[in-house]
């Protein structure tokens, strides 16, 4: 059997992962490869614990100020929705600390591919030319930034203090005192902003590369389905292949190329939704809050405030848009598992979020959609499974069952996969919490 020799090292997939390596390195918490690699994640490792610790006292002078403080209805809802964030910066500190060797190792381990057969040396260089690719999302993400992100951040620079805080003392009385405190919150607020991007960033880098699995797999399996890429003899009726040791040979060896990829598919995907999907339904909320009480403010504004206002709308904007990047990448994962005419057919299973009002009757009902690797299955069956011995047909029965698991990035415990439809239903609770202050505010 002639096997096609590859790098024995990873595939080339740094132009993957380009954007979160930016916005997560000069905090620390980036995964860095070589001797220069580990000693640059040194350099900047103060960064990261100088960070955690200043949002851990922001947070809690925050909840002093709650706790101790006379507060309107905006300013008490737009302190909890900074709490919430500060708590969620914190969470990512912690879980991409702990979780950044083991992400490099599974890396590695899914994008290494020390040999491979020759029959498939198409698909395996259409797959590492795809890992050279810079994601076309990135461009648009970094246009957002640029335009949205950064000039709510500079305009923290024009307040009294970027994040509301209690304070022991009037500013008035120590003001070289606030004035290094503001400096701080405006420094460790941008590195926050690293964070958080660096977050989105990389949930759009984890989707991509098991988009890019997933379709390398559905073309391996693909290739199985013409018996002249592994039988050059004249003879290829049924019969004669199934008693071919050489064909079943090398369609044996397809096969295990295509198992192994399919477990480092599954591996990668459960590895992901072990560690970030927590961190993900907290975002999610943070994201949620975030529309609605700055909404709220918004609409209770000074119609001359219009620098605030505008800084208020780039705000929204850019973190409803962030967040929608990511739920468009894990809807693309989800078709590289689905065909596209199975998306509204019996190839799903609904999964129903209520939100009950305070006679326990059901006011509102959400669905989402959980998804069986179809796309896997019926490229399976699209195999010359006819031609092949009783053990290669059994090898792709088993691909089969596997395949019946449902596959989606998902959010927090509760299987809500990461998709379009879940940027729906965070539009349609953010706007039933915006009206529900609106009321509470005008009864009061």
């Amino acid at each position: 059997m002639n096997w096609l020799r590859l790098k024995s090292r990873p595939l080339n997939i740094t132009k993957v992962f380009l954007a979160p390596s930016v916005f997560l390195t000069p905090l620390g918490l980036w995964i860095c490869f070589g001797k220069a690699g580990r000693l640059c994640s040194k350099c900047f490792n103060p960064f990261k614990w100088a960070t955690g610790g200043f949002v851990s006292l922001q947070a809690t002078f925050i909840l002093a100020k709650l706790t101790l403080g006379q507060n309107a209805l905006p300013d008490l809802a737009y302190m909890v929705f900074v709490a919430i964030r500060q708590i969620s910066i914190m969470q990512k500190i912690y879980k991409f600390n702990t979780t950044k060797i083991k992400l490099q190792q599974l890396i590695k381990e899914c994008f290494t591919i020390g040999s491979a057969p020759n029959t498939i040396k198409p698909e395996i260089l259409q797959f590492n030319e795809a890992c050279q690719m810079v994601p076309k999302t990135f461009i648009i993400m970094l246009s957002i930034i640029l335009l949205d992100v950064f000039p709510a951040w500079l305009y923290s620079a024009t307040t009294p203090l970027p994040i509301p805080v209690w304070l022991p003392t009037r500013p008035e009385e120590f003001p070289f005192a606030f004035l290094c405190l503001k400096c701080a919150s405006s420094f460790f607020l941008f590195m926050s902003l690293m964070l958080v991007l660096g977050f989105f960033s990389l949930y759009v880098s984890l989707a991509t590369a098991c988009r890019l699995m997933t379709k390398h797999l559905n073309d391996v399996l693909a290739a199985l389905s013409k018996p002249e890429r592994f039988e050059t003899g004249k003879n290829r009726d049924a019969e004669a292949l199934t008693s071919n040791a050489e064909y079943n040979k090398s369609v044996r060896d397809v096969l295990f190329y295509a198992h192994k990829l399919h477990l480092n598919i599954i591996m990668f995907m459960d590895f992901v939704n072990a560690n970030f999907s927590h961190v993900l339904l907290l975002e999610m909320w943070v994201i949620l809050l975030g529309q609605c009480i700055m909404a709220f403010n918004i609409a209770k504004l000074a119609v001359l405030d219009t620098f605030r206002v505008v800084s208020l709308v780039q705000i929204i904007t850019a973190s409803t848009l962030l967040f929608s990047f990511i739920c468009y990448e894990g809807s693309q994962v989800i078709k590289e598992f689905i065909p596209v005419p199975a998306l509204g057919s019996a190839n799903k299973f609904k999964f129903i979020f209520e939100i009950f009002d305070k006679s326990g009757k059901v006011c509102n009902s959400f669905f989402f959609n959980i998804f069986k690797s179809q796309k896997i299955k019926s490229s399976s069956f699209g195999t010359a499974w006819w031609s092949f011995d009783q053990d290669n047909y059994l090898f792709i029965k088993m691909i089969c069952l596997r395949a019946e698991e449902p596959l989606a990035f998902k959010i927090g415990s509760f299987n809500f996969p990461l998709s379009l439809e879940t940027m729906k239903v965070i539009l349609e609770i953010s706007f039933t919490y915006f009206m529900f202050l609106c009321q509470y505010k005008q009864r009061n």
